[in-house]
Parts: C-alpha cells; structure tokens; sequence
C-alpha cells in the first residue's frame, strides 16, 4: 500500500480532465461500503492510504485523488475510497483507496464494512464507462 500525502495531489490534478470515462457507483447510504471479495484481491491494482488531516485531505480531495490515479493505470476500470480506523499497531484514521482491473462495476462488487472498531464512512466509488 502506498503512503501519500497532499502534495502529491497538487501533481495529479490535471489528469481529472479525463475523468468524463468514470462515473460515480451509486452506493445507498450509509456509506460504510469497502470492497468486495469479487475485486479482492485478484483484481488489485494498487492501494493507497494517507492520515487523516483536514489541513490535507477531505472526502473530494482524497477521492479525486484515487481517480486520477485509476487513470495513470490502462487496465484501471473502478476505484473505492473510504476514510476509517486503521487495525493495526499505529491504529488512528486513515483514508484509503485503491484501485482495480477487471471491467465495470456497480453496488453488487463491493461490501459493508459495519464493524464498530473499523467506523468506515465516506465510502466513493468510480466505475469505467463501457
């Protein structure tokens, strides 16, 4: 998984140009979705986390952030980004998002996370447009 942080963001935000292939997943609320075991983990591609801090990420930042990153990737056609609390030993809430191959997705690929020591929110997910 790869550590980022935001100044990463200022370099990618070009690429968001051509995000018009991506459209969001509608993902009935609440927001506690992570992915599923249809995309995990044979269809990885990368996985990204960065520390909470409202001074460098919020939900759109960190979200546009994992798209633009989808598209750096050819075989890329969906992505998941959620905030929640980390399980191992540095524990604290991180963001999280990766990215994947395997075509379009909808609802059905991914999965509620409703532990309470996990308390994912913010769930956003991206598919390709076929």
């Amino acid at each position: 998984m790869k550590i980022v942080d935001a100044a990463i963001l200022a370099s990618t935000a070009a690429s968001l140009a051509s995000a018009a292939t991506f459209a969001p997943v509608a993902l009935d609320p609440p927001l506690n979705w992570v992915v599923g075991s249809y995309l995990w983990p044979a269809e990885i591609i990368a996985g990204y986390n960065a520390e909470v801090n409202s001074t460098d990420w919020n939900e759109t930042a960190w979200d546009s952030y994992i798209l633009a990153q989808c598209e750096t990737y050819t075989a890329c056609t969906s992505s998941i980004t959620w905030q929640g609390t980390n399980s191992g030993s540095t524990g604290g809430r991180y963001w999280y998002g990766y990215v994947f191959r395997g075509g379009a997705t909808n609802e059905s690929f991914y999965v509620r996370d409703t532990d309470v020591d996990s308390n994912v929110t913010l769930s956003s997910a991206w598919t390709i447009v076929e």
